[in-house]
């Protein structure tokens, strides 16, 4: 391989800056205004609540786009606070998987991930890694002042 290329595979990339172009002639970068779409995800469980939509990641994994949203949330410092996870395989169309992880109202019948002060800034990734242990690829870190965030 050329050493004055980067293999990218094939991978599809933004393009959001020059990093991955080798010249341009007669182009430009262009920031298009985002247009408001179709809803993706109603935030209306009674777990979700008013804070939904904070902190919201997502990211294609193989066949499937993962969402993880931060769902109730009655303060900052609460043990309460919950983050949640819907998933797509279109990008538009998301749905709650019941997890059965954490008991909300006496079911576990919810999509919750995760209970607790480290559902704050909760943000999780899948490791590429290729060396990464296969049982340990997905991670995130959440939480906030004074502990800082967690792993």
């Amino acid at each position: 391989m050329d050493n004055n290329f980067l293999y990218i595979g094939d991978r599809v990339e933004i393009f959001v800056d020059t990093w991955l172009i080798d010249k341009m002639d007669n182009v430009c970068l262009k920031l298009h205004r985002p247009e408001k779409r179709e809803i993706v995800l109603r935030m209306d469980k009674s777990w979700e609540g008013r804070c939904s939509g904070i902190y919201v990641t997502v990211f294609k994994d193989e066949d499937k786009i993962k969402m993880y949203y931060r769902g109730l949330t009655l303060s900052d410092i609460s043990q309460e606070q919950v983050t949640c996870y819907a998933e797509s395989s279109n990008g538009v169309d998301f749905i709650r998987p019941s997890l059965g992880l954490y008991e909300f109202e006496g079911s576990k019948d919810n999509n919750i991930v995760l209970k607790g002060k480290d559902s704050h800034n909760f943000a999780p990734f899948k490791d590429e890694n290729p060396d990464a242990v296969p049982g340990q690829k997905y991670k995130a870190l959440g939480g906030l002042p004074p502990e800082g965030l967690t792993a």
